[in-house]
């Protein structure tokens, strides 16, 4: 029985580990990689001989600034993420507002629960992402053509 259950568990971890198809990096479960992994591939010489390489993702070390939680975290992001929360306008948008499957990771899931409970400390109403006024903010901008 106990070992069962110690295959389930290994089971769900594995299942955890895989998303969309692909295995997570542990080192993207730790910081904010927003879906990039290593690639791989070929260098190919003049007289076309191959040899396996990787292409590692571009992975920074910055501190940014939480408004909900008033203190500075440091990450290590890729650059892909950092123009994600760039365009969401803070990290706390950009933690809150992105999708669970977009985020992919659990180091960003840890800060969206501290910074939901933040939320709701502040406004005294639990925080839904669909129905927030900021939801607006984030939708893209349609140009309408007067004629």
């Amino acid at each position: 029985h106990n070992e069962g259950a110690r295959n389930m568990s290994f089971f769900a971890s594995l299942v955890s580990s895989f998303v969309r198809g692909q295995h997570v990096m542990g080192r993207a479960q730790r910081g904010l990689y927003h879906g990039k992994t290593i690639l791989t591939g070929n260098n190919v010489s003049h007289s076309n001989r191959r040899t396996r390489r990787r292409w590692l993702p571009n992975v920074q070390t910055k501190s940014l600034y939480s408004d909900l939680l008033n203190l500075n975290i440091s990450f290590r992001l890729t650059t892909h993420a950092l123009r994600c929360i760039d365009k969401a306008g803070s990290l706390d948008r950009y933690l809150l507002y992105t999708k669970t499957k977009d985020l992919d990771s659990q180091l960003g899931m840890k800060i969206r629960d501290k910074l939901k409970l933040a939320y709701k400390e502040k406004t005294g109403t639990k925080f839904d992402r669909l129905s927030d006024p900021l939801v607006d903010s984030l939708k893209p901008l349609t140009s309408t053509s007067s004629s």
